[in-house]
């Protein structure tokens, strides 16, 4: 959402990433064969450097749509290597998505300061409140009378605003009244309206965005000690036979928490 790379803007507690559910389709279809290509190649490539034979390897798509990846190394050779090799090995997948994570970064930041014209006059409606007599991609073009030259203009506008009043907005929809609440807000998320002809900025914004938010959160996520997860394996790698009650320990408290964030979808 940070990066206006969500199609929702507020997703409670725990949630599935589905492309042209809760992220741009293409963009995000694209951008979860890399992260699984990058993050499952690294583990591949680290055991092949420790010398560890591979097993099997594969892809879980529904559809066209890459749900999962994985790498499976020959489970003996890797419990016989050295702690270290076996930690290289497990972390080399978070690492990578951490490292594709701020390439990403850097590659938006990038985009964003290119010399380029692509800001159109008025603003684009992305989300709003349950109520309003709006719809996703609406166009604004002037608020009260005066013409929206850009999303920093509009926020600048909003600063005369008035609680518990009437504002008028002309749309490519026609006029459309809203009322603002007792902060003065409309309860409406807006982002930039970008010139049609600049559709390839849109998709490589919303690409490394995506890129980015999705390698980051995945790479930190995946290194939960949470069983089938790379974070159990290398916790028990690092705690050892002997302490196995210190690992469930760990792992109960751990899923506990993810528990309690999945609670808000069913309330």
């Amino acid at each position: 959402n940070f990066f206006n790379g969500a199609i929702e803007t507020v997703t409670p507690g725990v949630s599935l990433i589905l492309p042209g559910i809760n992220i741009p389709f293409v963009e995000g279809i694209l951008a979860l064969a890399v992260l699984l290509f990058v993050h499952e190649c690294s583990h591949a490539l680290l055991a092949r450097v420790a010398k560890i034979k591979l097993r099997s390897a594969g892809v879980l798509i529904f559809g066209f749509i890459p749900l999962g990846a994985f790498v499976d190394p020959d489970d003996e050779e890797l419990n016989k290597s050295k702690k270290e090799e076996q930690g290289r090995v497990i972390v080399a997948g978070s690492t990578s998505n951490f490292i594709l994570a701020f390439i990403s970064l850097f590659l938006y930041i990038g985009l964003l300061m290119m010399p380029l014209n692509v800001y159109d006059t008025g603003i684009s409606v992305l989300n709003f409140k349950e109520g309003l007599p709006l719809e996703k991609g609406d166009i604004v073009y002037s608020i009260d009378g005066i013409e929206i030259e850009s999303l920093d203009h509009f926020i600048s506008l909003r600063e005369n605003a008035v609680p518990y009043a009437n504002v008028s907005l002309i749309t490519n929809r026609g006029e459309i009244i809203l009322p603002t609440n007792e902060y003065a807000q409309m309860n409406i998320y807006f982002s930039p309206l970008i010139k049609s002809s600049f559709g390839w900025y849109v998709f490589l914004k919303n690409f490394f965005a995506l890129l980015f938010s999705l390698n980051f959160f995945v790479g930190m996520i995946n290194l939960l000690p949470l069983p089938l997860f790379d974070g159990h394996h290398l916790l028990n790698i690092g705690l050892g036979d002997k302490n196995k009650i210190i690992l469930q320990i760990v792992n109960a408290i751990v899923i506990g928490a993810m528990l309690i964030n999945i609670l808000p979808i069913f309330l």
